[in-house]
């Protein structure tokens, strides 16, 4: 069953997708796993630029997208944060321990999940 709501937002697809991306499962999204989310999240739409060529890193992202990671990792899209682990998905994870009967997503992180899904 797929979830989605507002104007055509899968969080199911989302969520799977943001859990497969955190490679070294610590429940943060670092700029390497991004690139990874997006390319399955767009499924294609991002794997070339405009002339073809492959992204391979997060530095070859359209400036939207980095603004977007920046936004969620640090707080201000115009604001980098190298030191920063990257986007918290913690709630996420705790939420599918278990086989999904893990902790509850609190009304905040589902409002914050929602919007990077939204956004992305």
């Amino acid at each position: 069953m797929s979830f989605t709501i507002g104007g055509g937002v899968n969080l199911e697809k989302c969520y799977t997708n943001l859990l497969s991306a955190d490679s070294n499962n610590n429940g943060f999204i670092s700029q390497s796993e991004f690139l990874t989310f997006l390319q399955s999240n767009k499924t294609g739409l991002l794997n070339t630029n405009q002339y073809g060529t492959p992204l391979t890193q997060f530095s070859q992202l359209p400036q939207s997208f980095v603004g977007v990671y920046n936004f969620f990792a640090c707080g201000d899209q115009f604001v980098g944060c190298p030191t920063l682990a990257g986007i918290d998905i913690q709630g996420l994870l705790n939420s599918q321990q278990n086989g999904g009967g893990g902790e509850m997503l609190s009304e905040q992180q589902t409002t914050y999940l929602y919007r990077l899904c939204k956004d992305t």
